[in-house]
């Protein structure tokens, strides 16, 4: 019972730590890209986000999901 006890605090530790030691920005963006000639046109949407993660001691990481 205590071992199961020290793995939950363990655990709840581990969590508070790794959400005190960083912070995270999500930028969602929607592009649409338009082009034309006198034999076409064409419409291109494209929907994603970007995720700014900064963490203690370390340089900003950024990360593209589209």
């Amino acid at each position: 019972m205590r071992r199961n006890r020290l793995g939950c605090f363990a655990l709840f530790m581990l969590l508070l730590f790794s959400i005190g030691c960083g912070s995270r920005e999500v930028v969602k963006h929607n592009y649409v890209y338009k082009g034309e000639t006198p034999n076409w046109t064409a419409e291109y949407h494209v929907s994603g986000q970007g995720v700014f993660t900064k963490k203690t001691g370390r340089p900003m990481d950024y990360e593209s999901r589209s």
